[in-house]
């Protein structure tokens, strides 16, 4: 599955999602066309598996930082922004691929990636709220 995802990042960074074909994917790793289908539907689908494995899951990290009150605020925010920066710094064909990609994203991955996005901005701001209570940062205009 790993030697897919990669294969499925190179390919839709070179030739765009809608520009690859299942059997490209499939050529790519050594499968014919029909034994892709054990791993996978279709591109969407393996497209959705990029995005989830990636923004869904810093979302979640994230949030579970803002839940975590019995750590100070200051510590929980530097452990999620250098989770976010490692997962890019270990991602950054996926991060690129998700940036230029994001308008060919079928409707329903795209509803769900923004919210995912907007979870993630919102738990910095949560936490950062909490370290100016708890006194670590200060509150500037």
């Amino acid at each position: 599955m790993e030697q897919l995802m990669e294969a499925a990042e190179l390919l839709f960074a070179r030739k765009g999602v809608a520009g690859t074909s299942l059997q490209e994917l499939a050529s790519a790793i050594g499968l014919t066309r029909t034994s892709l289908y054990h791993y996978v539907r279709n591109k969407d689908e393996m497209l959705a598996m990029l995005v989830e494995g990636f923004t869904f899951d810093a979302a979640d990290d994230m949030r579970r930082l803002v839940d975590e009150t019995d750590r100070p605020a200051v510590d929980r925010l530097r452990e999620g922004i250098a989770g976010l920066v490692r997962r890019i710094a270990e991602n950054p064909r996926r991060f690129r691929l998700i940036l230029t990609s994001e308008s060919q994203f079928p409707e329903d991955l795209g509803k769900r990636y923004r919210e995912a996005r907007r979870e993630t901005s919102g738990a910095v701001v949560d936490l950062v709220v909490q370290a100016i209570a708890e006194g670590s940062f200060r509150p500037v205009d």
